[in-house]
């Protein structure tokens, strides 16, 4: 039963992933490394501050490395998510430039990071391209670990959830994503992200409803809110009423049993009337796309999108 005291509140965002789920949400953090403070680092310490800074970035790395080698097999074919990350490490401006502001300007590695992460992140902004665009969202996820490493941030496992619940949080990265228990987590929505962010893609190929680029869940939705995630339409209700758990109840049946007999015919040969057999094939934008058209019944790839 809902509290009927509590008004239902219908937040908007991108579809990430199919599918639709109804549970308490699970709040996985409200504010992160948001707030950076500015403060002078005198010249004989200099070094010292450029060493911390290093060490948080090797932490970082150790991090992934020990990701990538514990990565469930359902999700290998998408490691080269975290060798992306792992290769961000090693960009001239990411590493360089923060080095190089902490020498000059005499401040604080966090927020010398801080001011690089901001830099690259208003550069992939401006581009059009949207798949381009979103690469942004790794610069963040990957600059929200470093500066995790620096200012001792403790982080959420969330392996070690054990309810069933729904996350919400600012934003998941991949490398959080592939530590999700199946059997604990029915869906999750995020601040942040877009249909063609790692995360998102990720969520697809675990079968996870996501809604993401909500902006504010984090703000509204609250700890054991029960909440609706449509992530047919990038629908998320919070506190709703008994006629709209009833309404999604019977959508979410209806796409299962759509999504079931569309699998279990998917793998039958296309032949007309008269015999003539034809050959269905997908249309992709990227690689890892391949594997799930190939899932779903195509014999092969008809269009490759690429960027104009």
């Amino acid at each position: 039963m809902t509290d009927n005291t509590q008004e239902e509140i219908r937040l908007f965002g991108i579809g990430g992933s199919p599918g639709i789920c109804i549970g308490k949400a699970y709040i996985v953090d409200k504010e992160g490394v948001e707030i950076v403070n500015r403060y002078s680092i005198e010249k004989k310490d200099l070094k010292n501050e450029v060493k911390r800074f290093k060490a948080a970035v090797k932490n970082t790395k150790d991090e992934l490395l020990a990701i990538i080698e514990n990565t469930p097999d359902q999700l290998r074919q998408h490691a080269y998510v975290f060798e992306t990350h792992l290769q961000l490490l090693k960009d001239k401006m990411l590493y360089g430039f923060t080095i190089e502001t902490i020498e000059k300007e005499y401040v604080n590695a966090e927020w010398a990071f801080k001011k690089t992460i901001a830099h690259i992140k208003t550069m992939f902004q401006d581009i059009n391209d949207p798949y381009l665009r979103e690469r942004a969202s790794d610069i963040a996820q990957v600059g929200d670990r470093i500066l995790g490493n620096l200012m001792g941030e403790t982080r959420v496992n969330l392996a070690n959830i054990t309810a069933r619940v729904i996350l919400v949080a600012r934003d998941l990265s991949p490398a959080e994503t592939s530590q999700i228990n199946l059997k604990r987590v029915k869906g999750f929505v995020t601040d942040r992200g877009g249909k063609t962010s790692h995360t998102s893609i990720i969520a697809r190929s675990m079968n996870i409803p996501a809604v993401l680029g909500l902006e504010k869940a984090t703000r509204i939705i609250q700890n054991d809110d029960l909440i609706i995630v449509d992530g047919l339409s990038g629908i998320v209700i919070i506190n709703p009423t008994e006629a709209t758990l009833t309404e999604f109840a019977e959508r979410d049946h209806n796409y299962e049993v759509h999504r079931t007999a569309f699998i279990r015919d998917s793998h039958l040969a296309a032949v007309t009337e008269d015999m003539v057999e034809l050959k269905v094939l997908g249309n992709i934008e990227k690689p890892d796309e391949a594997k799930s058209a190939l899932q779903y019944g195509a014999d092969g790839i008809g269009l490759y999108r690429t960027s104009p």
